[in-house]
C-alpha cells in the first residue's frame, strides 16, 4: 500500500512538473526576446539587402530613403504577416513604444510577407498599429533577408524577424521571437 501512494505522488509530482513545464513554454507569451547572429545569409555587421516596395499608403518606400527621410539614425525592419501571432505582439508593442523609440533615433518600418493590400490594411486597422507598411507580396524582400520565403508558399517563412540597422546601412542585431523585453533590447542595441 505504501508503494502504491509513494509511486501515485511520484506521478503526480512528475505530471505537475510536465503541465508548468508546457505552460511556461506554449501558453505563456512573456519569453524574452531572441536574438540571432544570422538570418540565412544575412548576418550581424553585413551590409542590409536592398529594400524597396510599395506602401499601404500608396508610396514607394526605400530603405536607403528611409533614415533621411525620418530623420531616424537606426531602422527596425520587422517582417510580418496577419496569420502570425507573435507577429501582431511585437507589432504592437512597436505601436507602444514609438515616443522611446523616436527618443532613441529608432523609425519602424514594417513589411508584410506575402499578402495584398487589402488584408494587410484591415489589420493594421484591427490591432490599431500606425507606422509604414511595405508589401512584400511576392516575398522578394523576404528572401534577401533571409526569412526562408520563396514565392507564394508560407510554411517556410521564418516569423517574426526583426533587423535593426544603422545609418550605415549595417545590421546591428537580429531578433526571432519578440519577447517581453523586446522593445528594450532595441533600445540597449542602439547604443
Amino acid at each position: 500500500m505504501g508503494k502504491v501512494k509513494w509511486t501515485e505522488n511520484l506521478n503526480r509530482k512528475g505530471c505537475f512538473a510536465f503541465l508548468v513545464f508546457l505552460a511556461a513554454f506554449w501558453g505563456d507569451t512573456s519569453f524574452a526576446v531572441e536574438r540571432l547572429k544570422a538570418s540565412g545569409d544575412v548576418k550581424i555587421g553585413a551590409q542590409a539587402p536592398g529594400l524597396s516596395g510599395w506602401g499601404l499608403n500608396n508610396k514607394v518606400l526605400d530603405l536607403k530613403k528611409f533614415l533621411p527621410e525620418t530623420g531616424a539614425k537606426y531602422v527596425l525592419v520587422t517582417f510580418f504577416a496577419t496569420w502570425c501571432m507573435p507577429c501582431r505582439e511585437g507589432l504592437k508593442a512597436l505601436n507602444e513604444a514609438k515616443g522611446a523609440l523616436k527618443e532613441r533615433g529608432v523609425g519602424v518600418l514594417a513589411v508584410d510577407v506575402g499578402e495584398g493590400k487589402e488584408k494587410v490594411s484591415e489589420f493594421m486597422k484591427h490591432i490599431d498599429v500606425d507606422m509604414p507598411v511595405l508589401l512584400d507580396e511576392f516575398q522578394e524582400s523576404a528572401q534577401s533577408f533571409g526569412i526562408g520565403a520563396s514565392g507564394k508558399d508560407t510554411k517556410d517563412i521564418k516569423l517574426p524577424r526583426s533587423f535593426l540597422i544603422g545609418s550605415d546601412m549595417k545590421i546591428r542585431a537580429i531578433y526571432g521571437k519578440e519577447g517581453k523585453d523586446f522593445v528594450d533590447a532595441i533600445i540597449k542595441d542602439c547604443r
